[in-house]
């Protein structure tokens, strides 16, 4: 990811990931359909994946690689899952989702 886009959403960490990732398509002035056949994902879950619905664990990885926002979404499922620790369910989906974007 570019410098200066990395830098201006380090202050921005109330951010949901799926607006971060709306941000950086936007200044790089790419539609959604550009990101979209970038990451080898339908243009319908590229909007899913900004308005923050529920995304296959694969689609979401490639997107977070097209933007660079890896590192972003580990943070954004690492804080998640030291949330939901009396959730039983959503911590197996927060570790499932952290376990895919490391490997």
């Amino acid at each position: 990811m570019d410098n200066q886009y990395k830098e201006a959403l380090h202050f921005t960490t109330n951010l949901s990931l799926g607006t971060k990732a709306r941000i950086i398509r936007i200044a790089r002035k790419w539609r959604q359909i550009d990101l979209a056949r970038i990451a080898s994902v339908s243009q319908a879950n590229v909007s899913a994946f900004e308005r923050d619905l529920p995304l296959c664990p694969s689609e979401e990885k490639r997107i977070l690689v097209a933007l660079g926002l890896i590192s972003d979404g580990l943070q954004f499922y690492e804080d998640k899952l030291a949330r939901s620790e009396s959730d039983s369910k959503a911590k197996r989906h927060f570790e499932k989702r952290i376990r895919n974007l490391e490997g």
